[in-house]
């Protein structure tokens, strides 16, 4: 118990005296690089879109406003990324070797610290070793920042992890944390567990399109038959989700490069049909190869609540054969890589 209030007294006192409030600061350096640029970007919302941190003679100084507990990402050139633990008031340190990316030191804070040393043993492990020590740290401190982290990504994301397994873990992480508005979220993905991830079969869906009439009957069902031996992209976005509208633009981009024929679905989370309506008409995409969806239930939706849907946009391509080969929330690091091949 001593040990506990000690430890939150001294945090309550580096944010006292934090000479930048409001605000995290990431500084470090990577031996044998001059000069370069990695991405750095959010999907807690700590930031919005993707930014790039600058290094010159092997050095870097980022400064991001932040008012909450957040994990920033730095994207490496080869796409493997680097979580780093913020909040605000910090200020972290990144000490690294490009040679060696997997052994980039993070410190400054308990997280990036804890996070540090777990890389370090793991090193060597398998996946299942990896998980297995992931899983121990939940159990033993499901209240640290960490072990919400571990979970998203060595459970979550894993394709070999038993759904009953990944569940069990949640309930007790909720169980420590109730009132934790980011484990509050990840209860769709728990639900829908693996069934979007890549190498999967596309779950079986029945959705009605759009036309130009809108009328209650009669409406276009799409199911999966209807894609036997295409190429299938679902884009979910949103008016109201400020740049969700530009996934259906780089959707469109593809479909013009792809070797093979896209068929594209645009699946709107709107309520107002003026806006779905007006996206319709001035976008070339819907007069060429497309179909638009919109039930106007927004994150109601029933295809939305079964696949566990909860961030936008969200894009999902299958091949010929339904199978997924991409999936995400963002085009430059989820879907880009994966469709390089595909192209033109």
């Amino acid at each position: 118990m001593k040990a506990k209030l000690f430890y939150i007294a001294s945090i309550l006192t580096l944010l006292c005296c934090s000479s930048h409030p409001g605000q995290v600061r990431i500084q470090g350096s990577f031996a044998h690089l001059e000069q370069g640029e990695f991405y750095i970007y959010s999907t807690d919302g700590g930031m919005q879109g993707i930014d790039t941190l600058s290094i010159t003679e092997g050095k870097f100084l980022y400064s991001l406003p932040i008012d909450r507990e957040s994990i920033l990402y730095l994207l490496y050139p080869n796409y493997s990324q680097l979580p780093i633990f913020v909040n605000s008031g910090e200020d972290i340190y990144i000490k690294g070797d490009v040679r060696s990316l997997n052994e980039v030191e993070v410190s400054g804070s308990r997280s990036n610290e804890l996070f540090t040393q777990f890389r370090k043993e793991m090193k060597d492990k398998s996946s299942r070793q990896i998980r297995e020590m992931a899983k121990e740290y939940i159990q033993k401190t499901p209240t640290e920042a960490l072990s919400k982290y571990l979970f998203k990504e060595y459970f979550l994301k894993s394709d070999s992890v038993i759904h009953e397994e990944a569940k069990e873990l949640y309930d007790s992480l909720c169980r420590a944390n109730p009132e934790d508005l980011t484990l509050s979220r990840m209860a769709s993905e728990v639900r829908s567990c693996g069934i979007l991830r890549i190498g999967r079969q596309l779950p079986h869906f029945e959705i009605e399109c759009r036309t130009e009439e809108d009328t209650t009957e009669n409406k276009p069902v799409l199911t999966n038959k209807d894609f036997e031996g295409k190429h299938l992209l679902i884009a979910f976005w949103a008016g109201w989700k400020s740049g969700t509208q530009y996934t259906l633009t780089r959707a469109r981009r593809l479909q013009r490069e792809m070797k093979e024929d896209l068929h594209i679905i645009s699946y709107s989370l709107d309520t107002d049909k003026r806006i779905v309506e007006n996206v319709e008409k001035k976008d070339s995409l819907f007069h060429n190869n497309a179909s638009s969806v919109c039930d106007f239930y927004c994150w109601d939706s029933p295809l939305v609540r079964q696949w566990g849907i909860d961030e936008l946009p969200y894009i999902i391509i299958t091949d010929s054969k339904g199978t997924i080969i991409a999936s995400g929330s963002n085009w430059t690091l989820d879907i880009e890589p994966k469709t390089k091949d595909l192209c033109l």
